[in-house]
């Protein structure tokens, strides 16, 4: 399955795509995004939310947020 990590951008709320890979499932996926947000938090990147979406037929879909925080 292919994934994206994306961050909601804290002033304009538009979803940001920080990376994207392929993993076998979700659950092998979310420990990868939480990592990758967790380097992007550190570089001093956005403080917004960020979010693993599963690519689906029409789109790409939400599988689980991971953390952040929006001021």
């Amino acid at each position: 399955m292919f994934y994206r990590l994306v961050r909601i951008d804290s002033q304009t709320r538009e979803p940001v795509q920080v990376a994207a890979w392929h993993a076998q499932d979700d659950l092998d996926a979310i420990p990868s995004a939480a990592l990758l947000a967790d380097e992007e938090r550190q570089v001093g990147g956005d403080r917004g939310g960020y979010v693993l979406e599963r690519r689906a037929d029409k789109g790409w879909e939400p599988v689980h947020a991971v953390g952040g925080v929006s001021n």
